[in-house]
């Protein structure tokens, strides 16, 4: 519950911080798009900008039903830009067989472990960055 608390104060802030501290109906659809983009300045990937955008969302919806307010939730509805996904390159076999190496040298069950991981996701041809 404590760590929810402190994403929404997170979330909250970050609102502020981009478009100031106003009362709820006073927000409208440009000012959500201009948080959009200020989430992506800020280098956030497009699931973080859906989780912070739901928070806001429910607390401003919260808010309006508790304190009856006649206004629309001018962050509902917003566009998030798909984000693009690069292919992950394989990890080049020598490594793998460096770093198995590696791990059998130092042999401790840890190492021995990942040693086995990898072996087996090489034989299956799933080594991937």
């Amino acid at each position: 519950m404590n760590r929810c608390l402190s994403h929404a104060k997170r979330n909250v802030a970050y609102l502020i911080e981009c478009l100031g501290d106003r009362p709820l109906d006073c927000y409208n659809g440009h000012d959500a798009g201009k948080f959009r983009d200020w989430l992506v300045a800020k280098g956030l990937g497009r699931s973080s900008q859906q989780r912070i955008f739901s928070v806001v969302k429910a607390i401003v919806n919260f808010n309006v039903r508790e304190f009856g307010l006649n206004c629309r939730n001018a962050f509902s509805g917003v566009y998030l830009p798909s984000e693009t996904v690069k292919k992950r390159q394989p990890i080049p076999l020598a490594r793998v067989r460096k770093l198995q190496g590696e791990c059998v040298r130092l042999n401790d069950d840890i190492r021995s472990l990942v040693a086995l991981i990898l072996l087996q996701q090489v034989i299956k041809g799933g080594i991937t960055l």
